[in-house]
């Protein structure tokens, strides 16, 4: 009797244990996933301003062509003001939805471990094969037990 309740004292801890392992090992796969996003969003916004700012001055050199450069800096400085202020104004559709959308996928995303765990648990069918009495062959699935 104590033997039983020692082994399944012992099961318990052992299934903690692995509990715990797979928590962290989701957590440190769904943080490697948040990290990696990060840094994708940071380098593209890095090249994207490096680009708009390219485009910028050579859409200030190309006004300069009509009026003086330093109006033509203003207009574009004026532009990004009202730019700034449509995405401030619409910050809820534009950043944080999408971004709460994509990180909420990452954290609550349904393990595909899980799912063919369950179906290796599954018994396999097979397919008999009878034949009847008139000599024809007729098949059915029945589940085999183990």
């Amino acid at each position: 009797m104590d033997s039983k309740i020692q082994q399944l004292i012992d099961d318990v801890k052992n299934y903690a244990s692995t509990r715990y392992d797979i928590l962290r090992l989701e957590l440190l796969e769904k943080l490697s996933l948040i990290i990696g996003l990060l840094i994708l969003i940071l380098i593209c916004v890095f090249l994207v301003l490096i680009a708009f700012a390219y485009f910028t001055i050579s859409l200030a050199m190309w006004l300069s062509n009509f009026i003086s450069l330093a109006w033509a800096f203003c207009i574009i400085g004026a532009v990004f003001l009202v730019v700034t202020g449509v995405i401030v104004a619409m910050r809820e559709r534009i950043l944080i939805n999408p971004l709460v959308k994509v990180l909420s996928g990452i954290l609550f995303a349904e393990q595909p471990a899980q799912a063919t765990a369950d179906t290796h648990q599954q018994q396999p069918s097979t397919t008999a094969v009878a034949t009847t009495s008139g000599g024809q062959a007729t098949t059915s699935n029945e589940e085999v037990e183990p």
